[in-house]
This record gives structure tokens, C-alpha cells and sequence, in this order.
């Protein structure tokens, strides 16, 4: 034999082996990483808000609007007690609104209050509307959407990608 056929045999055989290992090899998914376990463990929030970047006539509207629709949610939630001040929470949540590039976003940071470390920051898209009861409406969805984030981060796995801005639904 010469030695270029004995270099192609060696790399069918070699071939040959790998296919046969990985068919009895069940399929390996990679794992996510581990979400702190700040998420799990704590049993109150202090919630924050934390506000409205850009000045918009109606900003102390808009704040109330997304501050009083994620108290309401997580309270019913009934996952963490909120208490009145940071001193007596885990966990703070940082509740704002955000635009970016002419879309309004949900920004909530959440930080262990021991040691104001970051633990996770979430977004949700917020649909446009012309009426406020409307906005009222697409605000409750996207906290709605936050609060799915915060119970897939409290039972220890990452939040979900959420959709695309142009995949929202405006009722």
C-alpha cells in the first residue's frame, strides 16, 4: 500500500469511529448559566422609582402610571413582601421608563440591598398609544411581562427573550 492510501484509510476509519460513538451518545444542550441566588432565597422588596430619563410634559404621569401598575402586579404576585424601606427588603427593584429611540421601554434593575451589587437588569417594550387609558393598558402588559421575568429568575432560570417591538399587540 502506499502511503497516501494508508493516510485515507486511517481517516475513514478514524471516521467510521466518531460515528459510531456519537450514535449511542445521547445530545448534549448547553446549560445556561446560574441566575444569582439572591432571586430564590429573599423574601422582601423594596420597590423604587427610579423615574423617566427624558422630560416629557406628562413624565409625573407616565412615572405614576408604570410605578403604581408594578406594585399592583407584584403584590398580587404575593412572591415578596414589599416593605416601606429599603433597610427592611432583600431586594430593591428600580422600576423606570425609558426611551430609546423614539420607543418607550420598562427598566427595572433589581440590586441586593446589603450590598447594592446589581443583580439583574430587565426590559420590556411599552406599545405607543393615542389615548392614555390605551398606554394604561400596554403599560399593565409590559409589567405584566416583567413580573414573568421576575418568577423565571426566582425559580433559578434566565427570563425568556421577549418579542421584537413590532411584534407587540396594541389592543
Amino acid at each position: 500500500m502506499t502511503a497516501s492510501t494508508n493516510k485515507w484509510l486511517r481517516q475513514i476509519s478514524f471516521s467510521a469511529v466518531l460515528i459510531f460513538l456519537s450514535v449511542g451518545l445521547p445530545a448534549q444542550t448547553p446549560q445556561d448559566a446560574p441566575v444569582p441566588a439572591d432571586f430564590a432565597t429573599a423574601q422582601s422588596a423594596f420597590i423604587a422609582g427610579a423615574g423617566s430619563p427624558w422630560l416629557a410634559p406628562k413624565e409625573k404621569l407616565l412615572v405614576s402610571m408604570v410605578y403604581d401598575s408594578f406594585y399592583r402586579q407584584l403584590n398580587t404576585w404575593n412572591r415578596y413582601k414589599i416593605t416601606a424601606s429599603p433597610k427592611d427588603a432583600d431586594l430593591a427593584f428600580e422600576i423606570s421608563i425609558q426611551d430609546i429611540s423614539d420607543l418607550a421601554y420598562l427598566r427595572l434593575n433589581i440590586r441586593d440591598v446589603k450590598t447594592h451589587a446589581l443583580l439583574w437588569t430587565l426590559h420590556e417594550h411599552v406599545a405607543g398609544a393615542f389615548r392614555e387609558k390605551t398606554f394604561q393598558h400596554n403599560v399593565d402588559v409590559s409589567v405584566g411581562e416583567l413580573i414573568e421575568d421576575l418568577k423565571s429568575l426566582a425559580a433559578g432560570k434566565q427570563p425568556v427573550t421577549s418579542t421584537s417591538p413590532a411584534a407587540s399587540k396594541q389592543p
